[in-house]
């Protein structure tokens, strides 16, 4: 499995076992992302309620999320940017890949 990485901070961007779309000479990649579910498994070990204290109203808090398969692999965090600050942002950032290339 190859993972790519960032090369000014070294955290992992994306791997292969997503199926990636080469973009501009293979400079960037596309990739289609999916919702899954997580959270609310249930675990029996094979005895059912024999040990008692598992009611209805008792046990695990099973909250059921949908989140991105690649967001949660990955651990992004959001981000809130404005117009202004994510053209600022990109052009520092694009600055320093040009002068990395």
């Amino acid at each position: 499995m190859i993972i790519y990485t960032d090369a000014f901070n070294n955290e992992e961007i994306i791997s292969d076992s997503y199926e990636l779309k080469w973009l501009f000479d293979n400079c960037a990649c596309e990739y289609d992302s999916k919702y899954i579910v997580k959270g609310g498994e249930e675990f029996d070990i094979g005895c059912g309620n024999s040990f008692g204290g598992a009611g209805e109203d008792e046990g695990a808090d099973d909250q059921k999320v949908k989140v991105l398969d690649v967001v949660d692999s990955f651990q992004y965090q959001s981000t809130s940017f404005g117009k202004n600050d994510f053209v600022t942002y990109v052009r520092g950032y694009m600055k320093k890949v040009l002068e990395h290339l």
